[in-house]
Formats: structure tokens, C-alpha cells, sequence
């Protein structure tokens, strides 16, 4: 079992990056594209947690890192219920591209629907909500492409709530294109 000290070392350490009040933060360069003759340009395209709590460092460390841009695929509803708006950050544009336009997605009685799937079915509740992801998500998936092929040379960050499923998904399948 590892400690916290372990848990901060790989959480500061490639391909994960340092931006105070920001969790689950990464960088989706370095990796081998499919022909090994090319390299995913680093600290190009990030991917995160949500950063309402970002310190004045932390935008500070962000706009070092070169994002100009901050692409949210929450819901608005998502923000209104976590109370988790976007932070204002000077020099940084703040884009919403919401994955799930239906206002009931993350209504509490839905949640717990899917946390009682999750516990019949874990496995196939993760494949259907990811595919779910997948259908709702071009509009949003492509604000973010368009950006990337207009502006190769600002770096971006892509978040949603924790930084996994939506935004997950998002890099995966950035990282298949490459």
C-alpha cells in the first residue's frame, strides 16, 4: 500500500503536471503516434479535474504552462448543482462545450439510477454510459478539435468534473486521431 507521499511523487510527475487547485491534471503529449515516426507534441493539450478552486498560483502555473484556452464539458445544470463555476483567469478564454445538453443528466434522482445500475451490472453500465458519452459528445468534441487544428500552437485545456469519463474519452480519442 502506498502513502501520500507516493500519491503526490506520480500526481508531480510526467505526464502529470503541477497547477495548484486543480485535480487529476496531465498533459496528452509524448506518446508514440501509430507510425513511431512521430511524437504528440507535450504540454500542448491538458486534461483535468474541474479548476473552480484554482488558487492565484495555480493560474499563475496555468497561464506558464501556455493555455490560452479552457475547454468545460459540463452541463450548465452540472455547474449550477455543484456550484462549481468556472473560475475568471486573465488571459485565458473560458469555453463552455457542455458533453450532455439535457437538463435532467445529472438531476439527483438520475444519479442515483445509475449508481443502482452500476451496482447490478458495473461493466455494463460503464460501456453504456461511455457509449451515451459517445453520442452526445461530437458537438462538444468538436469545438475543441477545431480549436487544436486553427491554433496548433496554443495549448489548451479540456476539463469536466473529475477528469475522467467525459474528458477521458475526449483524449482517447484525440490520441487514436494522432
Amino acid at each position: 500500500m502506498s502513502d501520500t507521499r507516493d500519491i503526490q511523487t506520480i500526481l508531480s510527475s510526467p505526464p502529470f503536471v503541477v497547477v495548484e487547485g486543480v485535480v487529476n491534471i496531465r498533459h496528452l503529449g509524448g506518446y508514440a503516434a501509430s507510425d513511431s515516426q512521430w511524437v504528440v507534441k507535450p504540454m500542448a493539450i491538458f486534461r483535468s479535474g474541474e479548476p473552480s478552486s484554482i488558487t492565484e498560483a495555480g493560474k499563475e502555473q496555468l497561464r506558464a504552462l501556455g493555455v490560452v484556452k479552457v475547454f468545460d464539458l459540463r452541463s450548465e445544470q452540472e455547474i449550477k448543482q455543484f456550484k462549481t463555476a468556472s473560475p475568471t483567469i486573465e488571459g485565458i478564454e473560458m469555453i463552455n462545450a457542455p458533453v450532455y445538453t439535457k437538463d435532467e443528466t445529472f438531476d439527483p434522482a438520475n444519479i442515483e439510477k445509475l449508481l443502482k445500475r452500476f451496482e447490478a451490472d458495473e461493466i455494463g453500465t460503464g460501456v453504456r454510459m461511455y457509449l451515451d458519452i459517445l453520442d452526445q459528445a461530437g458537438p462538444a468534441f468538436r469545438v475543441v478539435f477545431q480549436h487544436i487544428t486553427h491554433e496548433p500552437n496554443n495549448s489548451c485545456l479540456v476539463h469536466c468534473t473529475s477528469g475522467k469519463d467525459r474528458t477521458g474519452l475526449f483524449s482517447a480519442l484525440l490520441l487514436m486521431v494522432c
